[in-house]
């Protein structure tokens, strides 16, 4: 990845990063303030981007703000992009600068508390739809598409807990490449042998413990394997590990059964329970074959994103 840009010190190929980070958003089933919240949370994030980089973008930080849009944060970021690409061009010390570099985390958090569950045929929609909030969410990733395609903005990184299509739940943002499953990314979703070798090693504990501890973080948080095309080394998972290093820490036993993991939306939870395809897979992978080992789910049956459809056909 390109690197952001060192205050007083700017390189060719860096960029100004620009990031909105949705599990921030605390949903609301009032869907008037929901709206208020998601607006004041877009907004908050261009305040951020400013109060890093507004030395270079030619004003300062309070002038910046005045040109955020109190309704309409994609104004906001259209004329947040704008000044980017203005300063790049007349401010000589940003000449090697190749434009915002935007990380979007959890992209989905916010909205997967808005599914709404169908008990019919008809095509499962967000409660929003037709709302303000519904409008607010999806000009955001609409501004988005067009910065894009007209260069204002150079590059997108999004990460999420599911693959639910941004086309489908926000609108029509269809330009994504889908790596999650690329081999050369394949450990950026979990720690390796080694990131957990040197962890251990910075704990004070008992040689004899901390190999009983590998072992154990072997034995329950590996086998994560991100690639559909070959066999990669596997990787383990981040947060139960964290978990598990904080209990060693404490001198307490780590908590092997039911490890803490990340928050789902229950409405997703409880459309994706009620998903027959869902069902199928997870019958199918907790079946064992006469060897004992449990029976493998093909990647090829993986689907690289999901549209609300895709979880009641």
């Amino acid at each position: 990845m390109q690197k952001d840009i060192d205050a007083g010190n700017v390189k060719p190929g860096q960029y100004f990063v620009l990031k909105f980070d949705f599990s921030e958003v605390r949903p609301n089933p009032n869907l008037t303030e929901a709206n208020e919240t998601l607006i004041k949370f877009l907004n908050s994030s261009l305040e951020k981007f400013y109060g890093t980089y507004a030395a270079y973008l030619g004003r300062n930080f309070a002038d910046l703000c005045q040109k955020i849009d109190s309704k309409e944060p994609n104004i906001s970021l259209r004329w947040c992009a704008q000044s980017v690409q203005d300063a790049i061009k007349h401010d000589g010390r940003l000449a090697g600068i190749e434009g915002i570099y935007m990380l979007v985390d959890e992209y989905d958090a916010f909205a997967n508390h808005y599914l709404e569950l169908q008990q019919t045929t008809r095509e499962p929609k967000i409660d929003w739809d037709g709302t303000a909030v519904g409008f607010t969410f999806k000009s955001f990733w609409s501004t988005v598409k067009s910065l894009s395609g007209d260069g204002l903005i150079q590059r997108i990184f999004i990460t999420g807990i599911s693959t639910l299509s941004l086309s489908n739940v926000g609108s029509g943002f269809n330009i994504l490449s889908n790596v999650s499953f690329n081999a050369a990314l394949s450990d950026l979703c979990g720690l390796t042998d080694s990131d957990v070798e040197s962890a251990l090693k910075n704990i004070d504990m008992d040689p004899v413990e901390r190999n009983s501890s590998d072992f154990e973080m072997m034995l329950h948080f590996n086998g994560y394997h991100f690639c559909n095309t070959k066999q990669v080394t596997s990787v383990f998972c981040t947060e139960t590990c964290l978990a598990y290093f904080h209990r060693l820490i404490q001198k307490e036993v780590p908590d092997l059964e039911d490890p803490p993991n990340s928050e789902i939306s229950e409405d997703f939870l409880r459309i994706f329970a009620s998903s027959a395809p869902a069902i199928a897979d997870f019958e199918k992978a907790s079946k064992c074959g006469i060897d004992g080992v449990f029976v493998p789910i093909e990647y090829k049956n993986f689907k690289a994103q999901l549209t609300l459809r895709d979880l009641v056909c």
